[in-house]
């Protein structure tokens, strides 16, 4: 099979893993980085030469963000262009049909597939302008947690303990968009990956912080975890959403529910690897885009 990945950087885990498996196993696989390529009058080109799109098979598409300055900087519109004019040439991708379905896939709008899809979620508000927020607004007693509508990573997320906080905050970052969710104490989260409709496995994240960031890039430790009715949970939330390969992140409240904190299209899964097998992932990342047809 003849693979394109588009990604950004070459050496991280998740194309390096990737790339490795398909030399190991017969695939060819070419990466494009995005940085390099320009759409020209509607032809994507690199150094304004087109690209051949059908010499491939199928490809990967990993441009939906990156962190830039410990900031996260998103790129959904490039990822839901490239996957269209993979489309436009029957050549099938991973999460190809949820992108050109939802070409805007921020939290704000998780927010609202789950809403719309009854997917158990943390209780999330939304305003196009946040400053004016008064505490009559909010449904919830405090503290609640900000996250700004495009971020990953961990980055971005800001615990208000207090409605004055969140005043103060606004008035500091007055452009920012955010939603505002309720604050669930837990001291730890699950991410399952999900590959092709089945749970490839758990990772639970325990904070060592102040108890409610749980990220891997943020300093959380980890280990595999074991559950079979959260790993049923996860796939069929991925089905739902009509998802390829998806991380989906889930935090259990006090009466023992699973509630999805959100999705992640393009998880990165190095830790994932690291307590489970190398090349689990890629693997199924592969063989799911070899079943693939267009969508």
């Amino acid at each position: 099979m003849k693979i394109a990945y588009f990604g950004y950087k070459k050496e991280s885990y998740a194309p390096k893993t990737i790339i490795d498996f398909c030399k190991k196993n017969g695939h060819k696989i070419t990466f494009f980085n995005v940085d390099d390529l320009l759409f020209c009058n509607g032809t994507l080109t690199k150094n304004l030469s087109p690209l051949n799109l059908d010499d491939f098979d199928a490809a990967i598409i990993r441009s939906h963000g990156r962190v830039t300055d410990d900031t996260y900087q998103e790129n959904f519109v490039f990822t839901y262009h490239i996957n269209k004019l993979l489309h436009d040439h029957s050549i099938p991708t991973i999460n190809g049909a949820f992108f050109i379905k939802n070409p805007f896939f921020d939290k704000f709008s998780q927010s609202l597939f789950f809403a719309q899809r009854d997917i158990p979620t943390i209780p999330t508000i939304y305003s196009a302008s946040p400053s004016k927020l008064q505490r009559k607004h909010i449904p919830w007693d405090f503290p609640l947690i900000i996250k700004e509508i495009n971020g990953s990573f961990g980055l971005s997320v800001h615990k208000i303990d207090m409605y004055t906080d969140l005043a103060i905050w606004t008035k500091k970052n007055p452009h920012a968009q955010i939603i505002l969710q309720q604050f669930i104490p837990a001291t730890c989260d699950y991410r399952v990956i999900v590959c092709g409709k089945k749970a490839l496995g758990i990772m639970r994240r325990s904070s060592i912080s102040n108890g409610w960031k749980h990220n891997f890039s943020q300093g959380a430790t980890i280990e595999a975890y074991s559950d079979e009715r959260m790993s049923k949970f996860a796939e069929h939330v991925a089905q739902k959403l009509h998802c390829d390969f998806v991380g989906v992140d889930i935090i259990v409240d006090q009466k023992g529910n699973y509630l999805v904190v959100e999705i992640n299209l393009s998880a990165n899964f190095k830790g994932f690897e690291k307590i489970h097998a190398k090349y689990l992932v890629g693997k199924n990342i592969i063989e799911t885009l070899a079943q693939k047809k267009i969508y």
